[in-house]
């Protein structure tokens, strides 16, 4: 059970879910692959020094590790009733913003990230600061979903 079902008021349901997109992994993974060659190469051309291999290999590991947490410990959703927002695992940072509340839903994508598939949501509360959050999947349908929901309630 996530971060939103935890938090759901009664009668309220999810319309729409999103998590951080996968570029999020690209600059953990480049690295990770030149650790694996640096590991492989150790190997072919100095094997007495396999452990050295061995600790390139957990270090690739390592560093793979903080970019998928992030993706896993990443909500975004619309329900019928507020836009609910949480990123985070150990430092967790949250936006709960009822449907009403909404004052706008801006996306802002490059050309590679509109191919991709990414973008940055901003999310502006009647009053309120502008609340970023950058490289998340879908961004377009996640401000369909709200506007869907707030035309509904109107």
């Amino acid at each position: 059970m996530g971060y939103l079902e935890r938090n759901l008021m009664e009668g309220e349901t999810v319309v729409y879910r999103t998590k951080l997109h996968w570029i999020v992994l690209l600059p953990a993974l480049l690295l990770a692959i030149v650790l694996v060659v640096g590991a492989v190469a150790v190997v072919v051309f100095y094997p007495k020094v396999w452990p050295a291999s061995l600790a390139l290999l957990i270090v690739a590991v390592a560093v793979m590790l903080g970019p998928m947490i992030r993706i896993a410990a990443s909500e975004f959703a619309v329900t019928n009733r507020r836009v609910a927002i949480k990123i985070g695992f150990v430092h967790r940072r949250s936006l709960e913003m009822v449907l009403s509340k909404v004052e706008s839903i801006a996306v802002d994508q490059g050309m590679g990230a509109r191919l991709l598939g990414y973008g940055t949501l901003t999310v502006r509360g009647t009053g309120g600061t502008p609340e970023t959050f950058e490289r998340i999947r879908a961004p377009l349908e996640f401000r369909r979903h709200v506007n869907e929901q707030l035309a509904a309630r109107a």
